[in-house]
């Protein structure tokens, strides 16, 4: 659905204009699906997942888009300082999403609910040695 790639393409807009204690370049995907050697830096990734659409008023339909943003990096999994410092940044972006409607055409979106789960997934920083932490997003608007 078109609708669900302009609110991913509004919430990377929305990350792009944020400061953060680490520097990263939000980008929109498809398929989350990157290299090990390119998560050397700091990638974070904003996919869409999910529409549902109920009736909203006698004119409009209510539709419920999710978006998820996923924040990884490749990391020594003995170093807590590395580890908490990125573990910062998602609060980062959760704080920057939260309670803050979008812009251009979906500005009507506002985000009914954030969800950090996980915080981290221990099976990528074991297998892969990745930082690995998923921010899903419920947007919902009029249309």
């Amino acid at each position: 659905m078109k609708l669900a790639v302009t609110v991913a393409d509004a919430v990377v807009a929305r990350l792009a204009g944020g400061t953060y204690s680490q520097s990263f370049t939000p980008v929109r995907r498809h398929l989350p699906v990157v290299t090990l050697d390119s998560l050397a830096s700091l990638t974070v990734s904003v996919v869409p997942k999910s529409v549902a659409i109920e009736k909203g008023t006698r004119a409009k339909d209510l539709h419920t888009i999710v978006v998820d943003v996923a924040v990884q990096k490749k990391v020594n999994v003995d170093d807590a300082t590395t580890i908490d410092g990125l573990m910062q940044v998602v609060e980062e972006i959760v704080n920057r999403l939260k309670f803050q409607p979008l812009a251009g055409s979906v500005a009507d979106a506002m985000p009914a609910e954030i969800a950090n789960a996980p915080i981290y997934d221990p099976k990528h920083m074991e297998e892969w040695r990745v930082f690995t932490s998923l921010v899903t997003v419920t947007y919902r608007l009029l249309r």
